[in-house]
């Protein structure tokens, strides 16, 4: 689960993790005792090393009030963590957005059908395919490709996977 604070920030909860790591009791729950910190420590540390993407951020595992697992990586060159840190979060940050967008939908900040550059010549940003709406963003049906390229589609007509559309979202 991913939540979000006032200034933006990520904090990452493994809680789903944790039965992984846990020693089996009668009825198969983990308990604050059941967690194998040796256990988990050795299987975080080697996802860390071994993953084919660098990882940078903080872990921090709370069992009890009690930190039972800590891990912090900032980016080359960086001394230490901050809330302008440098993030790769991929796909994970696109729930986020989302989440936002709608957000702003419900507080009527921000129109679904309303046309994306509308919202762009108002921030005096550059412009893209004068049909690509919100929804169309958040669906990935927009076809949105980079200024200057034609779109890979006429907007709304299929589905495309689209890392730049949230990126022009968020």
């Amino acid at each position: 689960m991913l939540f979000l604070d006032k200034r933006w920030r990520f904090t990452c909860m493994l809680v789903c993790a944790l039965p992984l790591f846990a020693s089996a009791n009668e009825n198969s729950r983990v308990t604050q005792s059941s967690i194998n910190v040796e256990v988990l420590t050795r299987a975080f540390d080697k996802i860390i090393v071994t993953n084919e993407r660098p990882f940078y951020g903080v872990i921090l595992l709370v069992q009890g009030g009690e930190p039972i697992y800590e891990y912090q990586q900032t980016t080359e060159g960086q001394k230490a963590l901050s809330s302008a840190s440098p993030f790769l979060l991929a796909s994970q940050s696109k729930m986020i957005t989302a989440a936002v967008v709608l957000n702003a939908v419900d507080e009527g900040k921000l129109l679904l059908n309303k046309p994306l550059n509308d919202y762009l010549a108002q921030a005096k940003q550059a412009l893209y395919h004068p049909d690509i709406t919100i929804r169309q963003l958040l669906n990935h049906s927009s076809g949105i490709a980079p200024i200057g390229q034609n779109n890979r589609f006429t907007p709304g007509s299929q589905f495309q996977y689209s890392n730049l559309g949230y990126e022009v979202l968020a």
